[in-house]
């Protein structure tokens, strides 16, 4: 219960977006060709929210596997009835256990990897297909337009890439500014 409350925000994290860029038009055009509830989710949204749903998911269970503050809280330190690992490391850790500590700590680095392993490839996967949704789009727009022979749509993708870098960098600028003010009128 506690880990959910922990990892849930990060699920909707990825999804709100999504969602919202989305916006109703393709669920009332479900909805006006007589598609019920479940048909909406499983033909029209899922299919749209799958890579914001499997990225949200993977984040979520990165934070799950190293969650100690709220599970520690909550649990009531039943041994072997509510611990989890990293519970379980420091319980082990404490008791003067090393090798079987640092052996569950290698199992959770392991783990640790292997999302990141699955969020990098989440994240290449989910360019790819935006790509391809923007080479669609051109194609619709441009009559001739292909993808594997035009550099300008390489060009473009590379420019729009640079502008959200940009983007991406003023925003850490003025993130760090106002935690500056924030801290100055603190003191």
């Amino acid at each position: 219960l506690a880990t959910t409350f922990v990892t849930v925000p990060f699920v909707a994290r990825e999804l709100i977006p999504v969602l919202e860029a989305l916006g109703p038009d393709e669920e009332l055009a479900a909805v006006s060709l007589g598609a019920n509830g479940r048909q909406i989710l499983a033909r029209v949204l899922l299919p749209n929210l799958r890579w914001g749903l499997l990225y949200g998911m993977t984040l979520s269970s990165a934070r799950a596997m190293g969650e100690f503050g709220a599970v520690y809280v909550v649990s009531g330190r039943i041994s072997g009835q509510t611990d989890t690992m990293p519970l379980r490391v420091e319980k082990l850790f404490q008791d003067y256990h090393m090798p079987e500590a640092f052996a569950l700590a290698s199992v959770l680095m392991a783990l640790a990897l292997a999302t990141l392993c699955l969020k990098t490839w989440l994240e290449r996967k989910s360019r790819m297909a935006l790509a391809e949704a923007m080479a669609l789009y051109l194609g619709d727009l441009l009559p001739g337009f292909h993808v594997d022979d035009t550099p300008e749509f390489d060009h473009w993708l590379e420019r729009e890439r640079a502008r959200l870098r940009s983007r991406a960098v003023q925003a850490t600028r003025l993130l760090s500014e106002r935690e500056e003010a924030a801290g100055q009128l603190a003191t």
